[in-house]
């Protein structure tokens, strides 16, 4: 629907741009964000999520497939622990946890993100086990594998942005 890494279609900003507007329009939403979450943090997640992902898919073959990975992970992980914390501390349950995550993925499919939003406990799929063994800490744990993620694809892809993006992880 948003686009995924694997089928290559990209969104553009215009349509991110849309459907958060639209998604701010949402009574529902506004008020669950009011109460939940800082809502300028919140949005401001979405909106980054959204649009670095639409113009990831605008780069050129070689740049795309070296940035991909490790986006691609950030926001699956984001998600993960953004469905953790609405269960845990909030009290939401499935189908509006899922409601409320960023509209992107990667490696997780929809069904599989849509599991874990309706189980009682948020089970870590195995692909991301190793990152996200508990929950303790987990925006340190987000940041030592997306940098580890930067710095691979950094040596497999040494003349893309993933050098660039590397060099900005380790400054952080």
């Amino acid at each position: 629907m948003y686009g995924s890494a694997k089928s290559g279609e990209g969104v553009s900003y215009a349509f991110c741009r849309t459907q958060i507007l639209r998604w701010v329009q949402d009574k529902k939403l506004r008020s669950f964000i009011a109460d939940v979450f800082p809502m300028e943090s919140v949005w401001r997640d979405i909106a980054h999520f959204m649009h670095v992902w639409a113009r990831l898919h605008r780069l050129d073959r070689a740049n795309r497939n070296a940035l991909i990975p490790a986006m691609g992970a950030e926001i699956d992980l984001t998600n993960i622990v953004w469905m953790y914390r609405l269960k845990k501390f909030y009290g939401v349950t499935g189908s509006e946890v899922f409601g409320r995550l960023i509209p992107v993925r990667y490696r997780l499919s929809e069904g599989e993100m849509r599991t874990i939003a309706q189980a009682k406990d948020v089970e870590v799929p195995s692909m991301y086990a190793s990152v996200l063994q508990d929950f303790t800490q987990p925006e340190q744990k987000i940041r030592r594998e997306i940098a580890r993620l930067y710095k691979k694809q950094a040596r497999l892809h040494p003349q893309s942005l993933a050098n660039v993006c590397a060099l900005l992880r380790m400054m952080e």
